[in-house]
Order: C-alpha cells, then sequence, then structure tokens
C-alpha cells in the first residue's frame, strides 16, 4: 500500500498517560481508548463529550462503539473534542506550512504539528507504532480485521502551538523576570507554553483592545481572569 493512503496514528496522552490513540485513513478518523484507561474507574477525565465523570456505563457505550460521532469522523474531519484543539486563521495556515508531506496538510495532520503544545493537559503525538496493539492496528480506521499498513504523521514543529480561535495569537513562555521588565521566549521543543500574545492584525488593533476592554470589566465584574 503506498504511504498515501497508509492509516496515520498518533499517540494521545493525558497529562502523563497514555490514554489511547487517534487514526485516521481514507479520511475517516477514530479515536480508540487504551485498555487501561478503559478498566480505570478514577480515570482523569479527557472529554466530557466522550468520559463524562460519574457516568461508567455512559462512557463505556461511547468508548467501546467504534462508530459513536464522540469518537468517529469522516470526510476528513476530526472528532468534535480534537476538531476543537486546532487554530483556525493565520496560525492554521502556518502550521501547515510546516508539514513536509502534503497529505499531513490536514487536519489531522495539523493537530500533529502542534500535538506537543495543546490546549489543555493533553498531548498528541506520532504513535510508538512498535507498542500498537492488534486491536488499535485491527480497529483503529476499518473499523475490521484488515492488517493494513500503517504509519505516523510528522512530529510537531518545534515551538509550535495550537492556540484555537481566529484571533492571530502566538504562545510563549516566561524565560525569567529581570530589573528592567519581563523575558519572553519561544517554547523549547517538547515544554509547554504557559502565556498567550494577542496580536492586531495590520492596520487594525480594533481586536485587541475590544479584548483587553471585556478582560477589565470581567474583571471589576469579580471573574477571576488572566492578568493582561
Amino acid at each position: 500500500m503506498s504511504n498515501a493512503f497508509a492509516p496515520r496514528y498518533l499517540d494521545v496522552w493525558l497529562h502523563d498517560k497514555h490514554v489511547g490513540w487517534l487514526c485516521e485513513a481514507g479520511r475517516a478518523t477514530r479515536f480508540l481508548a487504551t485498555e487501561q484507561y478503559l478498566a480505570d474507574a478514577q480515570r482523569a477525565t479527557l472529554s466530557l463529550s466522550m468520559t463524562p465523570p460519574s457516568a461508567e456505563e455512559i462512557t463505556q457505550d461511547i468508548l467501546k462503539n467504534h462508530f459513536n460521532p464522540a469518537i468517529y469522523r469522516e470526510r476528513g474531519e476530526l472528532p468534535p473534542f480534537f476538531a476543537g484543539l486546532l487554530p483556525e486563521g493565520p496560525l492554521r495556515r502556518r502550521l501547515a506550512a510546516t508539514r513536509k508531506n502534503e497529505r499531513d496538510m490536514d487536519d489531522f495532520g495539523v493537530l500533529a504539528a502542534a500535538g506537543e503544545d495543546l490546549p489543555g493537559a493533553v498531548r498528541v503525538l506520532p504513535a510508538n507504532l512498535d507498542q500498537l496493539t492488534p486491536a488499535a492496528r485491527a480497529f483503529g480506521v476499518t473499523g475490521g480485521t484488515a492488517n493494513l499498513v500503517i504509519s505516523t504523521p510528522e512530529q510537531a514543529s518545534a515551538g509550535a502551538a495550537s492556540l484555537s480561535g481566529v484571533q492571530d495569537k502566538l504562545a510563549l513562555s516566561l524565560a525569567h523576570e529581570a530589573q528592567d521588565g519581563k523575558r519572553y521566549c519561544i517554547p523549547v521543543k517538547g515544554k509547554p507554553s504557559n502565556l498567550i500574545a494577542k496580536l492586531p492584525l495590520a492596520g487594525d488593533d480594533s481586536q485587541v483592545m475590544n479584548e483587553y476592554a471585556c478582560m477589565q470589566l470581567a474583571r471589576l465584574a469579580g471573574v477571576n481572569v488572566a492578568q493582561c
């Protein structure tokens, strides 16, 4: 089978635990949980759409139904939770431009491009194919027992991060504080960012000023908002 059609696999990590695989082939994408994550009654919540807390029967029904819309999508779409981790607009285009393989310029590949620094405690990394279980290989994308040649997308780009939303923004890390102010830098590969820089459009700073005003109003109303 040509690599252009080979199923692609990503390892999905929640905090420091491997909880499953994201698998794509033929423009269909499926999340498949590990047996350990399925069996853990005290599991951390990956998404309310897949693993609602205190609802074990519902969780098992979702994760074991390989065509449940919460974990399976077609036509090049990602399952809703993972689609929500994607950036939009200029940031998405910049991430897609880092991909050498044209196939990895789709949503699956763009998610992998920023997979080491996603919103929340989730990471998606090119799968360790040697540790892929027979069940994951068989049911990952085909929903059957086909033993297909499999592959992984390109690794995350250095300093890449996914920041959802249309407004242009940049993920940064606070390097240190000096007497003359703070120092910011692009995160080192494999290290998550901890700050978001909101950038104005060329010739139009109204978006940034509007967001700043809204944040100040929210703070005055007693809402706990980020420092800005």
